[in-house]
């Protein structure tokens, strides 16, 4: 299962979202079923964050388990509020 998110913040709230994103990322990657995981920030839209989750197990398996994890929690509470679009 590969999935590809794209946020947009206001570039002035970088640091803050980088710093919620590096914490998640880091326990992501330690998942034993996180393939990979690629993250990269846009040079034409400052702001505009791309990244690509490949797991070994499927989207039902993500959707029920892998999600729900708490970690997820701080991570959104932190980063939603400085989204510019959904």
């Amino acid at each position: 299962f590969t999935l590809q998110v794209r946020v947009t913040i206001d570039p002035k709230h970088r640091d803050i979202f980088i710093k919620h994103f590096k914490t998640a990322y880091d326990i992501v990657i330690a998942e034993p079923e996180c393939a990979y995981f690629f993250v990269g920030e846009s040079v034409q839209e400052p702001g505009s964050f791309h990244w690509t989750e490949g797991w070994t197990k499927g989207v039902q398996w993500f959707m029920t388990e892998q999600i729900n994890k708490p970690y997820y929690k701080p991570y959104l509470e932190g980063t939603e509020p400085l989204y510019t679009s959904p």
